[in-house]
């Protein structure tokens, strides 16, 4: 049995992953990660590394994704491959972080999940699914249960992190690559340099899609992870002989 453990972006729950966990292959086991409280990515991956013992497969969204890139760099031995989606492996600038510490701000007197219906909504997701309840409902309480302080801590732990590209140079084991068509948090350019590091890729653009790709696209997620998973890792399927 080979293990997946997904892990969430900021101000995400696994919840987000919940259509692709529940529909992996015969074969693998879904392990949902809480990103930890803590302020930088480093000491996150150090927190999921502790419960580790055998290689696994990380399937990251925007933070989540730069989680698994630092987990790459800290143990790459334990990572047997990567579902990277809508994520970024450069370090953050200081515009970013500057607008985040606003949006921290903001989370403070509002709430985290008011504060993501009234200011990310438009940037999460395509603008055909910003006024949708069944998107809205669910940012809300993902964002709640996630918590403010937490939000401070993953400010910050974003903000001070590296640039992994040297990391996923090195990294020779196989890599899918998900994103929305328009993502305007890791946009286009961002992929690209994304794909050129990696030796071993695959890439799938979710069309109509913004950034919250498992979310927004669950199928067509879905198929593409579990296609992914069925070719590169065929020796974990369970089938019966006939």
């Amino acid at each position: 049995m080979m293990k997946i453990l997904f892990l969430p972006g900021l101000l995400c729950t696994s919840e987000i992953f919940s259509y692709q966990m529940a529909r992996l292959p015969q074969g693998f086991e879904a392990l949902p990660v809480t990103l930890a409280n803590r302020k930088s990515i480093s000491a996150i991956a150090e927190e999921i590394l502790a419960d580790l013992r055998e290689p696994v497969i990380l399937c990251g969204l925007s933070m989540g994704g730069i989680v698994a890139m630092e987990i790459v760099a800290q143990r790459a031995d334990l990572v047997a491959g990567m579902i990277l989606l809508d994520t970024n492996a450069l370090d953050e600038g200081p515009v970013v972080s500057q607008n985040r510490n606003r949006l921290v701000a903001i989370s403070e007197s509002e709430g985290p999940g008011l504060m993501s219906l009234k200011h990310l909504m438009r940037v999460l997701v395509h603008q055909t699914r910003e006024q949708d309840k069944s998107y809205i409902d669910r940012v809300y309480d993902m964002a709640e249960e996630v918590g403010h302080e937490c939000f401070i801590s993953h400010a910050e732990a974003l903000a001070s992190r590296r640039d992994y590209s040297s990391v996923l140079q090195r990294f020779g084991r196989p890599v899918k690559i998900i994103y929305g068509d328009s993502d305007m948090l890791t946009p286009e350019p961002r992929q690209r340099h994304l794909v050129s590091l990696l030796a071993m890729n695959s890439v799938t653009v979710i069309p109509e899609c913004g950034h919250l790709s498992s979310l927004e696209s669950p199928v067509e997620v879905s198929e593409v992870v579990n296609l992914w998973l069925t070719s590169h890792f065929k020796e974990y399927l369970d089938v019966e002989e006939e």
